[in-house]
């Protein structure tokens, strides 16, 4: 009995040990840390560092606005917001409170045809 225990013994070792094996090659082969790292966002982090040391480095930074919009100047300013007495805010002097109407419009048919379609994909490849 003892040798039959003994042989179970070994034969779960070296399993165990050729499991250990495959689970370190699969982890190398499939980059297991840096996927772990994308999805922590641990990657991203490293990254927007890196972008921000080398801009405070250089001066340069990769995007810089047009003249256009340089001259243009704001586009969006602070809205400013009165609160009434039922706690409706009014963001500016134009809103009016609309009336409701039981009446329903009916409008014709409008077709829509998409122009063009965004795809996003994930890649590592620098265009």
């Amino acid at each position: 009995m003892a040798e039959v225990l003994s042989i179970i013994s070994i034969s779960a070792f070296i399993i165990f040990g050729a499991l250990l094996f495959l689970t370190i090659v699969l982890a190398i082969k499939f980059n297991i840390p840096k996927i772990i790292g994308d999805l922590s966002g641990h990657t991203a982090k490293k990254s927007i560092e890196h972008i921000r040391e080398k801009n405070e480095k250089t001066g340069k930074k990769p995007f810089k606005p047009s003249i256009i919009n340089v001259n243009r100047g704001k586009v969006t300013e602070n809205m400013d917001t009165d609160i009434l007495s039922d706690g409706t805010e009014v963001l500016s002097n134009v809103t009016d409170i609309l009336e409701r109407t039981d009446e329903l419009t009916t409008q014709s048919a409008v077709r829509f045809t998409i122009v063009k379609e965004v795809v996003l994909i994930h890649t590592d490849e620098v265009i």
